[in-house]
């Protein structure tokens, strides 16, 4: 190498086959590898060090992060990017200094350390043992259920935003349970948080319903039911002067929607 390309991360001195630092250089990682108990609680994830061979390590990186990838392609596409692997080599045979940790997080489907894994096999064999970070769900019922709440969450979040936007919209209709419930479906289509399955249901469960005594208008579709009082969607002071009339004979489309 022509110069020096290293740049000092502040892991610790090279010892033997020890290349492989405590650290991944990833904060969210190191706090989890301090304190597991944490991780588990709090994030629902097991941590721990295993030792794993390179071998080991591309097959599962294979496998299992970037789904049914031979694990020759993975190192065949590794040992083209010689840059990298020189950078690499530079740190620990020139330097001294250890190299992150490598990571496989089975949970979230990622992983960093196939150049430094191949370094590793090259220079030790590819059945030497090394620390790599595994992650797995703690309780994988429980990230299912947690991630089915989420998606109701985002659901009810857009099918309310679509709700407001629709009524605000349809303020001076002359029809306007009909019309809002057809813009309801229209800004719920436009939701491209939802999936196809969820917006069909919202579409398909709704139903609205305008009560004239109370002003307020009754939303409701699959996973979904709001009362919406209209006076919060009133635009004007004028439209405010006219709640002195006599409710009786108040229309309620001129009151709120003209």
């Amino acid at each position: 190498m022509s110069e020096s390309i290293y740049k000092d991360y502040g892991t610790g001195d090279v010892s033997g086959q020890s290349i492989f630092d405590s650290s991944t250089g990833l904060y969210q990682y190191d706090k989890m590898t301090h304190n597991p108990d944490w991780a588990r609680k709090e994030r629902n994830l097991d941590v721990s060090i295993q030792m794993m061979t390179p071998e080991e390590y591309y097959r599962e990186c294979g496998t299992r992060i970037f789904k049914n990838t031979n694990s020759d392609n993975l190192k065949r596409q590794r040992s083209h990017d010689v840059e990298t692997l020189d950078e690499l080599k530079d740190v620990v045979l020139n330097h001294k200094k250890k190299l992150f940790m490598p990571y496989i997080d089975y949970a979230n489907q990622g992983q960093e350390g196939l150049h430094r894994m191949m370094l590793a096999g090259e220079l030790f064999g590819w059945n030497t043992k090394f620390p790599v970070l595994v992650i797995h769900w703690d309780d994988y019922e429980k990230h299912l259920e947690d991630e089915k709440k989420a998606r109701e969450a985002i659901y009810v979040r857009e099918v309310d935003k679509a709700v407001d936007e629709a009524i605000e919209y349809l303020y001076s209709s002359d029809t306007f349970v009909e019309s809002l419930e057809v813009q309801i479906e229209d800004e719920i289509e436009k939701r491209t948080a939802l999936t196809n399955t969820d917006r069909y249901k919202a579409v398909d469960n709704l139903t609205v319903e305008l009560d004239t005594h109370t002003n307020e208008v009754h939303i409701s579709t699959y996973l979904y039911d709001r009362v919406v009082d209209l006076s919060e969607f009133r635009i004007s002071d004028e439209e405010e002067s006219i709640e002195e009339l006599d409710d009786d004979i108040i229309d309620i489309n001129n009151l709120f929607f003209k």
